[in-house]
């Protein structure tokens, strides 16, 4: 069937010009729907409706500041415009300016106090100033007020990882009760497969992702897509999200069949990834945003598996496996999950740095300067109270010593976090905050750094690697849960297990004896960066190869259902 365009005549009143825009808008024409709104504004400028859907449509285009233009105008024309609140805080949202946007989404509630919208935007500025607690205060209100809204239940599973008060049992049910609302209601429309049960034939792999870009999944998933053996197994990309750039591109072109999906609604996804006829379909999101788990809980494959986006359990039965290690998960961390925990023999992980291959350490920056500088460059959402502390405590314990971090949001958030360090005998002085850094501006502040301070209970993961991949030598501590243990996961694999600690004492230790020692601290660094380079998180052929080994198991364990 044709699809219908609308048609363009010139609109006679402001309410005509607006439903053409949302009509273009729907088929994501946003320059023309832009324009669509525009005439209206020109028909009846005092149109509320038509401002706002301008700005809307700004924002989607990433005209921030005409955006905000639009909707502030909309909402000085209708003060309980509910939807330009939210815009407007949006579109503050993302130029950073958080404070600002806490409150105008505060307006939006106070004029429909439990809308969704507002609420789950709320939530996400709270998790860009690091307010961990009410962020997850925002999302758990969101369930009560639209249980169906499964975003938000994602939001709040994800949250939840930040809160050092958050037990396995907790965390575990609360993953529970995602598929029990989700995931029950559609075990009855599970479909029949009727993929060959021959386990040595040519397999279908298909993989499922939001983050097909720019983006810490992309970085690692990408050498894996190289070096996948095509004789034997053919690869699909389903791209859930409609970024794109260079590192899409380079992604779409080293799979056999690449699928743009973002619009597509859940089940109709299901649908095509049957017809495809995938024998196993592999999440890389989890529970973060994008993802598509309510896709994964329809069951289109007959073997689903989780890997690399996510620090735990989906929740879901409709997934069979998670792959993971006995680092990151030892034995017993089978209770934690719906899952059954694959281990693969080396690594989770291969890394390609964004600037590429093997350099030569720089010396430390300490030597020059006379003193030592630590950073942090973790998401600020994952930089704990518990980790301030003991930070603060490292500082004091090594004279003139600097902290450098980055994703520190400007307003509030960042002279909450002054105070706490004064609180503690540090001296402004002595610290250096950035917001969110391009990648070039991220590479050069690491080049400062002499000794990185992983973040707990949430360990980075990226931010290692690259630190890493510098000869950065960085200091983890190990917990119970594999949001804690992907540090010491990636310091083990990496040849450098001195720099893990089991407790804060031993954390404390590991950073001021290197930091004390200058000579160490530099032959250190040389030593990291090559371990680095001569480890597995280097090794993408061996780890696409540990992969193939586990996709084939588990598909002749499945076979085996199927025969016997």
């Amino acid at each position: 069937m044709a699809e219908v365009v609308p048609v363009m005549n010139r609109p006679v009143t402001a309410e005509v010009a607006i439903q053409q825009g949302l009509a273009l808008r729907a088929m994501n024409r946003l320059d023309e729907a832009g324009a669509a709104f525009r005439q209206a504004i020109a028909l009846n400028p005092s149109s509320a409706e038509a401002h706002y859907q301008l700005a809307y449509t700004l924002s989607l285009l990433g005209r921030l500041d005409e955006a905000l233009t639009a909707a502030r105008t909309a909402a000085a024309l209708k003060p309980d415009h509910v939807d330009a609140h939210c815009n407007i805080g949006f579109v503050l949202v993302n130029q950073g300016r958080l404070d600002e946007a806490v409150a105008s989404f505060e307006r939006a509630l106070a004029i429909r106090p439990d809308y969704v919208k507002a609420l789950n935007n709320l939530g996400t500025a709270y998790i860009h100033q690091g307010r961990a607690e009410a962020a997850a205060a925002c999302f758990q209100r969101i369930t009560k007020v639209q249980p169906d809204f499964a975003p938000a239940h994602s939001s709040m599973l994800m949250v939840m990882h930040n809160l050092p008060a958050c037990a396995p049992a907790e965390l575990f049910a609360a993953h529970r009760r995602f598929a029990e609302q989700f995931e029950t209601p559609l075990k009855s429309a599970w479909p029949r497969h009727r993929n060959r049960p021959d386990s040595n034939r040519r397999l279908r792999i298909g993989y499922v992702s939001p983050d097909f870009q720019l983006h810490s999944v992309a970085l690692f998933i990408e050498p894996v897509l190289a070096h996948h053996d095509r004789q034997s197994f053919a690869i699909y990309g389903y791209h859930a999200s409609p970024a794109r750039d260079d590192m899409t591109n380079r992604i779409a072109g080293l799979v056999d069949h690449w699928n743009p999906c973002a619009g597509l609604p859940d089940d109709q996804l299901s649908a095509r990834i049957q017809s495809d006829e995938i024998d196993l379909l592999v999440d890389l999101a989890g529970h973060t945003v994008g993802n598509r788990l309510l896709t994964f809980a329809r069951k289109p494959a007959p073997v689903q598996v989780t890997y690399l986006g996510y620090p735990s359990t989906t929740g879901l039965s409709a997934i069979d496996y998670r792959l993971t290690t006995a680092d990151v998960d030892p034995p017993g961390a089978e209770a934690w999950h719906s899952e059954r925990l694959y281990r693969l023999p080396r690594t989770l992980w291969c890394f390609r740095p964004m600037k590429g291959g093997i350099g030569t350490a720089a010396a430390a920056p300490a030597l020059g300067r006379g003193f030592v500088t630590f950073g942090s460059m973790n998401n600020f959402i994952k930089v704990s109270p518990e980790a301030i502390a003991l930070w603060c405590d490292i500082l004091s314990a090594v004279p003139r010593s600097r902290l450098i971090m980055t994703n520190v949001p400007e307003g509030s958030a960042r002279a909450a976090l002054y105070s706490r360090f004064a609180a503690a005998g540090v001296a402004k002085e002595r610290l250096e905050f950035h917001i969110r850094v391009p990648n070039e501006h991220f590479r050069a502040l690491m080049q400062q750094i002499d000794i990185a301070l992983d973040s707990f209970p949430y360990n980075g993961t990226t931010t290692i690697c690259e630190a890493l991949s510098m000869g950065i030598p960085v200091v983890t501590l190990v917990g119970t849960q594999s949001v804690s243990r992907s540090g010491y996961a990636l310091l083990k694999t990496a040849g450098v297990p001195d720099l893990c600690a089991p407790d804060a004492a031993g954390y404390r230790r590991v950073a001021v004896d290197l930091a004390t020692d200058p000579e160490r601290l530099s032959a250190m660094r040389d030593a990291v960066l090559q371990c680095f380079h001569a480890s597995p998180l280097r090794d993408a052929a061996s780890l696409a190869r540990d992969l193939e080994t586990a996709y084939r198991e588990m598909w002749r364990q499945w076979c085996g259902t199927r025969t016997s």
